[in-house]
């Protein structure tokens, strides 16, 4: 099964109803919904998005939000090496080079983000949802 990781600004997209991206990240969770594809959200963004969701409403609430979210999709530990090959990278924003080398060490086939040109030094494929989305349904 083809495994993607979901950066965490597709995922906030959805939750907060960030239009008009939500529209194509709930397409998008919808695919993952159906088991179309296997989505991967790494252990950092989860602290990432909790802080942005508990400054939009509350802690108990963004908690329920992330329960939801966790449902759908797997978390992906950040390992020590994952760290070092991230210190290591170069990459200007460190966040981004987390994202990739988690995306890289689970064996995804493609990251998922709003913010394409942060991934430039990215050996795999980098998409956003709206385009994602339209190449799998063209395929299903």
């Amino acid at each position: 099964m083809k495994k993607i990781l979901i950066d965490s600004d597709i995922c906030l997209d959805s939750i907060t109803a960030r239009y008009p991206h939500s529209i194509h990240a709930n397409r998008l969770f919808s695919l993952v919904e159906k088991g179309t594809f296997k989505a991967v959200v790494s252990g950092g963004s989860f602290s990432n998005i909790y802080y942005i969701l508990r400054r939009l409403s509350n802690s108990e609430r963004a908690l329920e939000q992330l329960q939801n979210l966790r449902q759908l999709m797997d978390v992906s530990t950040l390992k020590t090496s994952t760290i070092d090959l991230a210190l290591a990278s170069g990459w200007q924003d460190f966040e981004d080079a987390l994202q990739y080398y988690c995306a890289v060490e689970n064996e995804c086939e493609v990251i998922i983000t709003r913010n394409i040109n942060d991934f430039k030094q990215a050996d795999i494929p980098v998409k956003n949802a709206l385009e994602y989305v339209n190449e799998l349904e063209e395929r299903l």
